[in-house]
Formats: C-alpha cells, sequence, structure tokens
C-alpha cells in the first residue's frame, strides 16, 4: 500500500498526470523547451506518492519534487536527468551507490541509494539489501540502474510496492537449500561446490550475465546458474547478515564427517566437523557413519598377563617402556615382560562399556597341542633335538637307525620327544645302529675285549670283532724298554743295558748309560770310522749325520798309453786323466803316442830315438817362366835362377826360408 499523502503533494500528481495525457515527441536531449514534452520516468529518481511538491516546469526546465525525508528529483525531457528514460544520463544501481537521482549526488538520508538501517529512513519505506550493503530502494516502473532488476516486493504495509533490486546479490553465499538463495524475489538454486559445501548461483543463459571469474553452468536444475569458476565464495555483507549456512565436510581413512558453516564479519568460517575416528565403545558416533558404538566387523578386545620380571618402570602406555619385550601393565602402572595376550570379540553396552567376549586369560605354553600364550603359534616353545643335532618341531620327523619314521609329539605338559624312541636298544656288532643314536657299531659299546691297551674294532659286515693295538709307548729312548699294562692302559718303561747309537755317525762302539739326572741316554763310542775311500778322486771325512762321506775334487792323474820306453822320446810325451764328477776320466788328455811311420819331416815321429830313419835324399828341378831353380842334398838348398844374372836365392834348412832375385826376374821378362 502506498504511503498516505499530505495536500501538499497533489499538485505535483495532478501534474504528472496531466504530462501522462500529453502526446509523447522527441525530447531534445539538450533540453530542447521549444514545446516538446517528455513524460516523467519516475524510476529516475522522485517516487509516485514521493513526492511532496514544489515548483514545476514542463519542457525545459527541472521539476523538483521535494520528498518529505529529503526529497528525489524527476528531471524534464529537457533537463539534466538520468532519470528520464532515455533523455540522456545512466542510471546506476541504487544498491551500488550509483546515483539515482540523475546529478551524480544521492539525496541522502532517504533517498534511493542511499544507505539505512531499516524501513523508516528510506522515502519509500523499504530498506533493501544490495551487494554493497543495505540501501533504501528506489521505485520502478520496469527499468533499473545495471545490476538491478524491477520486482514487487512487500512493502512494510504488507502491499507489494515495485523497486529494483540486486540480481546477484545472493550470489556465492552458503546455503543448504534453493529457499536459501531467494531475496526480494530473485530466484537462485543452491549449488554444489563438492567438499567445500553449497553456494548460491544466479540464473544465467550464458557466461555474459555471470561476473568475470564465474561460467554460465548447467547445476542439474530447471536453469543454469552462474558457478565460480575457481577458488572460493567470499562473503558479501548480505551472506554475513542472512546466517544462512552450507554443508560441510571433514574426510580421512576412517569416514566422513559432517557439519555446517557460514559467513562472519572475518570471512567464511573453517569446517567444524570432526575428525573421523575408528568407532569405540563411549557412546558416540565417532566415524560418522550415523550409528553410535558401531564397532568394525574386525574389532578386538584382549586381555593381558605379565610376568613379575622387567624394568618396572613406571608408565601409563606402552610407549612409556623402552626395555625388549616390555609392554605396560596398566592396571600395575609398571612395564613388565608380557607373557601374552589374548584376543576376543568386543561388544558396546548401551552405557557405551566395551565388554570383551570369548577371551581366556593367557599362561605360559604348555605342551598340550593348544596356544596358551595367546601368540598366534601352539606349542612353540617345544622341539626335539635328534642325535646329529638336528632340531623338529611338533609334528616333524625323527628318528635314525633303528627308531627311524618317528614324529615328534609332546611326551608330558613340558617335554616333547620322538614316539619311536622306544624302539631303542643296545648296541652290537652288526652294521647297524641299534641304540638310535645316530652311530653304528661304535667303539666302547661293541667288542669290549677288556684291555684297555687295544682298540675294540667291529667288523659290521662280517659281525666280527677284533682288537689291535691302541695305546702307543714307545718313547723313542734306545736305552729303554716300554709295555703297557692292560688293566691301566698306561705305559711301563725300564733301562735297557747294551749297545747303542747315539746318532752321531762319526763315533764308534755307542753305548747305554744315565746322564748326570739319572736319565737313560746313549753314551758315544770313543773311536771314530776310517772313511778313507780309495778314489783320488774323493776328499773324504766323516758328517756326524750321515758317516763317511767323500765329496768329488779336481785332481789329475798322469797317463801314458804308448809302448813302454818311448815315453820321451822323439815327439812322444805323457799326458793326463781329470776328475769328473767324483771318476777319473777314460781319455789321457795332451798325450803324444809314437807314430805308426816315420814322416820323413826332419823329426822323430815313432819315438825310436832315430830321425827319418828310412828316408831317401831328395832333388828337385823347378823351372817358372825362363827362371831356375834347383833343390839338391839333404840340406834342401834350393837355388832358383831368373832369367840371364839372377841373383840366386836359397831356402835355408828346416825353416824354409827363399830368397828369390824377383825385380831381376821380372825385369828380365819384361826387357825394362
Amino acid at each position: 500500500m502506498m504511503r498516505d499523502l499530505s495536500t501538499r503533494h497533489l499538485a505535483p500528481l495532478l501534474l504528472v498526470g496531466l504530462i501522462g495525457l500529453v502526446p509523447l515527441g522527441c525530447g531534445s536531449a539538450e533540453g530542447d523547451n521549444s514545446g516538446d514534452t517528455a513524460a516523467a520516468d519516475t524510476s529516475g529518481g522522485g517516487q509516485i506518492g514521493d513526492i511532496a511538491g514544489g515548483d514545476t516546469s514542463i519542457g525545459g526546465g527541472d521539476a523538483v519534487a521535494d520528498a518529505d525525508s529529503g526529497g528525489g528529483t524527476v528531471d524534464g525531457a529537457g533537463g539534466d536527468g538520468a532519470g528520464a528514460d532515455g533523455a540522456g544520463g545512466d542510471v546506476e544501481d541504487a544498491g551500488g551507490g550509483g546515483d539515482a537521482a540523475g546529478d551524480g549526488e544521492l539525496n541522502c538520508p532517504g533517498g534511493p541509494g542511499c544507505p539505512c538501517e531499516n524501513n523508516g529512513v528510506c522515502d519509500t519505506g523499504l530498506c533493501l539489501w544490495t551487494t554493497s550493503g543495505k540501501t533504501c530502494a528506489q521505485s520502478c516502473i520496469s527499468d533499473c540502474p545495471s545490476g538491478m532488476v524491477c520486482e514487487q516486493v512487500p512493502g512494510p504495509g504488507g502491499d507489494n510496492l515495485s523497486v529494483c533490486v540486486s540480481k546477484q546479490l545472493t550470489l556465492c553465499a552458503p546455503c543448504s537449500e534453493d529457499a536459501d538463495c531467494t531475496e526480494n524475489g530473485i530466484v537462485a538454486a543452491c549449488v554444489d561446490y563438492g567438499d567445500a559445501g553449497k553456494f548460491c548461483g544466479a540464473t544465467c543463459e550464458s557466461d555474459a550475465e555471470c561476473p568475470p571469474d564465474y561460467a554460465c553452468t548447467d547445476v542439474g536444475g530447471k536453469t543454469k546458474q552462474c558457478k565460480k569458476k575457481e577458488g572460493v565464495c567470499s562473503c558479501s555483507p548480505w551472506a554475513v547478515a542472512s546466517g544462512n549456512k552450507t554443508p560441510c565436510t571433514v574426510t580421512n581413512e576412517h569416514g566422513t564427517c559432517t557439519a555446517s558453516r557460514g559467513c562472519t564479519a572475518d570471512g567464511m568460517e573453517a569446517c567444524p566437523a570432526k575428525q573421523a575416528a575408528v568407532e569405540t565403545c563411549n557412546a558416540l558416533d565417532d566415524d560418522c557413519d550415523g550409528t553410535t558404538d558401531d564397532l568394525p566387523s574386525d574389532a578386538k578386545c584382549s586381555k593381558q598377563a605379565f610376568l613379575a620380571t622387567g624394568s618396572k618402570a613406571p608408565c601409563t602406555a606402552d610407549a612409556d617402556c623402552s626395555e625388549a619385550d616390555e609392554k605396560c601393565d596398566e592396571i600395575a602402572g609398571v612395564c613388565l615382560v608380557l607373557l601374552g595376550e589374548c584376543f576376543g570379540t568386543p561388544t558396546c553396552s548401551a552405557g557405551g562399556q566395551m565388554i570383551c567376549n570369548d577371551v581366556k586369560t593367557p599362561k605360559a605354553e604348555l605342551c598340550n597341542l593348544e596356544d596358551d600364550d595367546c601368540d598366534g603359534q601352539v606349542d612353540e616353545d617345544y622341539s626335539y633335538t635328534g642325535p646329529d643335532g638336528a632340531t623338529s618341531a611338533l609334528g616333524q620327523a625323527c628318528g635314525v637307525g633303528g627308531c627311524e619314521g618317528g614324529k615328534v609329539v609332546c611326551s608330558n605338559l613340558t617335554t616333547a620327544s620322538c614316539d619311536t624312541a622306544g624302539k631303542a636298544k643296545d648296541e652290537a656288532c652288526n652294521a647297524k645302529d641299534d641304540d638310535c643314536d645316530g652311530q653304528t657299531d661304535e667303539a666302547g659299546e661293541v667288542c669290549v675285549d677288556g684291555n684297555l691297551c687295544t682298540k675294540d674294532e667291529c667288523d659290521g659286515a662280517n659281525q666280527s670283532c677284533s682288537n689291535p693295538p691302541s695305546v702307543e709307548c714307545d718313547d723313542g729312548n734306545a736305552c729303554t724298554t716300554e709295555a703297557c699294562d692292560s688293566k691301566g692302559g698306561t705305559c711301563v718303561v725300564q733301562f735297557y743295558e747294551g749297545s747303542c747309537d747315539d746318532g752321531n755317525a762319526c763315533t764308534v762302539g755307542d753305548t747305554c748309560g744315565q746322564d748326570g739326572s739319572g736319565a737313560a741316554v746313549c753314551m758315544p763310542g770313543s773311536t771314530t770310522p776310517d772313511c778313507d775311500d780309495g778314489n783320488v778322486c774323493t776328499d773324504d771325512s766323516c758328517d756326524t749325520g750321515k758317516g763317511c762321506v767323500g765329496l768329488p775334487n779336481a785332481a789329475t792323474v798322469a797317463c801314458y798309453g804308448g809302448p813302454a820306453g818311448t815315453e820321451g822320446v822323439g815327439l812322444c810325451v805323457g799326458g793326463y786323466k781329470a776328475c769328473k764328477e767324483g771318476k777319473l776320466t777314460d781319455t789321457c788328455f795332451t798325450e803324444v803316442v809314437p807314430s805308426a811311420k816315420e814322416a820323413c819331416d826332419a823329426t822323430d815321429d815313432d819315438c825310436d830315438g832315430v830321425v827319418d830313419n828310412g828316408c831317401a835324399a831328395a832333388s828337385a828341378q823347378l823351372k817358372m817362366a825362363g827362371a831356375a831353380g834347383s833343390l839338391k842334398d839333404a840340406k834342401h838348398k834350393l837355388r832358383l835362377h831368373a832369367g840371364s844374372g839372377s841373383s840366386p836365392a836359397a831356402a835355408a834348412g828346416e825353416k824354409h826360408t827363399l830368397r828369390m832375385g824377383w825385380l831381376a826376374w821380372v825385369r828380365a821378362v819384361t826387357g825394362i
């Protein structure tokens, strides 16, 4: 319902009514008052029902209405007014602080776009939320500033008023349902942003209708919605004031917990949802699955038992115990060695208390085919060790020899044994392991003759015994005699009197005696052996370890192989034989023996004392190119005549020296 109007408001209303009857022409943008008339656009500033009166001008002047709360300004078609539709000025979003009056200034307080806290301070009677906060509403018929739209909004009296409202007032505000996003008649959808929660969209058909960082997105509803491309929504003043919340979640490996959060003056709240945890008996929904104390199917409970040993350090949890195998005995409050921990199936009472079902008390492991200490192993502390040192667990094969083919079993609660052990019997000489000890026919058990000085040997294949000596009593002393005592198995030693060998090969006649300490020793003899072996090629001596030895030398021995009486006659002389590797060589080196025949060379070749016996005198003629020589008589005189008048040449005796008149001969031949 419109506000009551006083009498002074009637004149402007009549004026507006009259203007509405005048046929519209083309108004001048410069305010031409030539008679053209433009219809006043009440959305430009003045409100129907809010104009208080004042001067009125048509055609070129400004029609100013003084509103009760400050008054809007209605500009004529030719005036300044952005309020005249299409007449010139831009109409800004009143909610954004634009110039709703058309003259660049807000008519505050109370005028459209002016800040407000309640309806009472606004000329239109409506204080509405805009994207920049609460401002006085601007009346409209159809057109509104950019970013706003003309909508019917309930007024203070209950009647609807046509005012400009923000198109995207609720955009990106937290929400839980579509109704949270409807304000001032503008309907928007509550859009799901995943883990971040839900936030209001804004109805759109294309990206151009959305802010720059938003996209017009199909969100599964009847209309597309502006949705932020990335990042998180910021909190607008309306979002803070609305108190609307969005569901939010916190997820981990145990579950997803849900809460709600909204906008505050400091921005979007962090999600207050708790961290999901493993469900325990506490009358709470720990894993946020909607059910209280629904324990996991693999949940276990336990009962512990402790030994009396351990550091006994104070503790409240196992982490307080540092020694090996220790756990915290939470009842005693000290660290003890854990004997065992048995597990059961837990259930929760109505009061959130845990009840451990089907759990036994741990105890020391016994050999009874049960897991007494609840460590997952049965009788693990019990095993059987065979004669070969190999250890076998319960149920495994065991037994050797006559006990082969057995199985390890519990013989009582504290002992394990091989179940074929009863087959063992005394060992016999038969190539078998009768007593099941892993050995066959072992000495000391078979073929025992009672003599401690013999070995008890068994020929198992033939099942026969022998008893060779087993004790060696010889002390290596030639001056003692030794024997083994069959009863005691020890050696009995006695002195021996007689010859012996003291180990020195260079003594002869050694005899047994006693040294200064009374010990039996071999006394050396007083004589030494004759080591001359009669070999000229060895140097003979006595070695205490080896006795007589002859070392090879390099001696020589004179020799002559010719007939007796010829050595030293004529050319015949004696030679020598050399020692090599302890023996004389067969060859007589450097000897000269008689020749079988005289060589007629002025020497006694046959060593008979006569030189050239049996040799005749020689004469020879030598001719050479007109030269002549002669060799005559036994003195071997040689004369050589080279041509006439040549000088003689002579060969003197046994030296056969030849002297020749060579130059004379050459001259004679060549005629020089």
